[in-house]
């Protein structure tokens, strides 16, 4: 297969990115500081690692995630995020890339085993409450007939956590083990 190369969006006759998924600077002339022309000579961008594991470029001054130009450039159906469909970020090769939405992408990577150590309820490092102390208010409640209000006063909680709580929209994993009679 060939390597077919197109300009990247909003920056036509300057960078090009490829259907391998390389990035390049176009040979070129600027006006230096000076007032100069100066020549540019063009050549392939290596990027570089970002913390999460993707590779990055600079594109005149601004920083730009490699997987994104290449659909920008390439694909037109455009949806929030990008999905490497190999699971592999390093490998941005045109073929290996689709547009997707976060759920979607998500899902790709729990069924492709690319999620490891989700944490969820009270072992999650921003979780505020116990399971055990949701188990509560939610019983104080359905059982023992204490109203909201009362909630509010008991637990010192946002009102709209304590109707999560007795509506089971929190910790849903929770609401598997309680009786479906309440």
């Amino acid at each position: 297969m060939r390597e077919i190369w197109k300009d990247i969006p909003n920056y036509e006759g300057c960078y090009q990115a490829s259907s391998f998924g390389n990035i390049r600077s176009i040979d070129r002339h600027l006006i230096n500081k000076n007032g100069h022309i100066i020549f540019r000579k063009g050549k392939v961008l290596s990027g570089r690692l970002s913390n999460m594991g993707y590779l990055r470029v600079l594109l005149s001054g601004k920083e730009f995630l490699i997987h994104r130009l290449v659909c920008f450039t390439f694909l037109s159906d455009e949806k929030p995020e990008v999905n490497h469909k190999d699971g592999n970020t390093l490998n941005n090769n045109l073929s290996n890339l689709e547009w997707c939405t976060g759920l979607e992408n998500k899902r790709h990577a729990r069924r492709n085993g690319l999620v490891v150590n989700i944490v969820k309820g009270e072992e999650h490092y921003l979780c505020k409450y116990s399971d055990d102390m949701i188990l509560d208010i939610y019983n104080d409640y359905h059982l023992n007939g204490i109203s909201v209000n009362s909630l509010l006063d008991i637990y010192d909680i946002s009102r709209t956590t304590i109707y999560s709580i007795i509506n089971k929209k929190t910790r849903k994993y929770l609401w598997k083990d309680v009786d479906s009679g309440y």
